[in-house]
């Protein structure tokens, strides 16, 4: 993850999901946790406001892992 690191993924995490207490691994599948599509759009949105990372319904949707996701991440942020 270069846009995004795994620090940062887990402490937008712990705020956009206060009442659950995990830690994430890059290989944990949302399903695992009890993330349903609703809380991949909710942490969706987190990241679009919070970062100004733009992600579409469909491409978070494609996503199964925190891995996935943090691979659409550096897909989509602008290169520094």
């Amino acid at each position: 993850m270069t846009a995004l690191d795994v620090n940062a993924l887990q402490a937008l995490v712990d705020r956009t999901f206060p009442d659950d207490d995990f830690i994430i691994a890059m290989d944990q599948r949302f399903e695992d946790i009890g993330f349903d599509s609703l809380a991949v759009l909710e942490l969706g949105s987190a990241l679009e406001k919070e970062f100004g990372i733009p992600l579409s319904e469909p491409d978070l949707y494609d996503c199964n892992t925190f891995g996935d996701l943090a691979a659409l991440i550096s897909a989509v942020s602008p290169s520094t």
